[in-house]
Parts: structure tokens; sequence; C-alpha cells
């Protein structure tokens, strides 16, 4: 079995949102707050964002 990397979407804001609410997610960063919707959007230069595909 292989994994893809491909761009994340606001397709894919539903499974962020999802794995943002895991025990083991929260307890590495309580305080995080990524506002998927928002950053799913934006296409800046410095930075991509993506996810994981075909497992």
């Amino acid at each position: 079995m292989s994994i893809h990397l491909c761009p994340a979407t606001p397709d894919d804001l539903a499974l962020l949102r999802h794995w943002d609410q895991q025990p083991h997610v929260i307890a590495s960063d309580p305080n995080d707050d990524w506002t998927w919707k928002s950053e799913l959007g934006r296409d800046v230069d410095w930075r991509e964002q993506l996810i994981g595909t075909g497992w």
C-alpha cells in the first residue's frame, strides 16, 4: 500500500475537523485552531497544505 500526497481542498474540511477532534491530536496541541474553512481557501507561496490519500 502506498500513500500519495495531494493538496488539501475545501472538500477535505469534514475529515480535517474530525481529525482535530481526536484525543491524541488535542493532547499534542490543546490550543490549536487551524480555522480550516478559511485556510483551505488560501493559496500562499510559503505553504502547502497536503493530505494523504490511498490507505
